[in-house]
């Protein structure tokens, strides 16, 4: 089950110019595509997120900003992107780390400079040293923000 966005991003068949992870789904692979799809919101069990990454770097910083302040009672988080749980302060605090990966970008298109210069000059603020923030994620994150999505 994904966000419509999700789904038809992952069964493009030209995964470039932004990785879509669509490499994943090609060939025989595309039968892990989801079947199953939602376009605003779904609850799944009692008092579980709908969708955390719904296909739009904009909308992610707010889904998260919204699961933060509207779920409660948390202890766990089990994501996508990550091969072990979370736990609730990790993901309050990789929200932080989003939103600011967000802003950096949009003061770089408030001063006029191009989404390679702030890839360029993008530097890991000191409270999280401990990421592993390759190069890609950034220049992912950073040009979907100046494309406005």
């Amino acid at each position: 089950m994904a966000h419509e966005n999700i789904r038809r991003h992952w069964a493009r068949t030209d995964c470039q110019p932004i990785p879509t992870n669509c490499d994943d789904f090609q060939g025989a692979n595309a039968r892990y595509l989801p079947a199953t799809t939602v376009s605003d919101r779904l609850t799944l069990f009692a008092g579980t997120p709908d969708q955390i990454d719904r296909g739009s770097a904009l909308e992610f910083g707010r889904t998260l900003e919204k699961a933060i302040n509207g779920i409660p009672d948390v202890d766990t988080i089990i994501a996508g992107h990550w091969n072990t749980p979370l736990q609730w302060s990790d993901f309050v605090e990789y929200r932080a780390f989003y939103t600011d990966l967000v802003d950096q970008a949009r003061r770089g298109i408030d001063a006029g400079r191009s989404a390679d210069e702030v890839i360029a000059a993008y530097v890991t603020p000191d409270r999280y040293q401990g990421y592993m923030v390759s190069p890609q994620y950034v220049q992912t994150i950073v040009r979907y923000i100046y494309a406005g999505t």
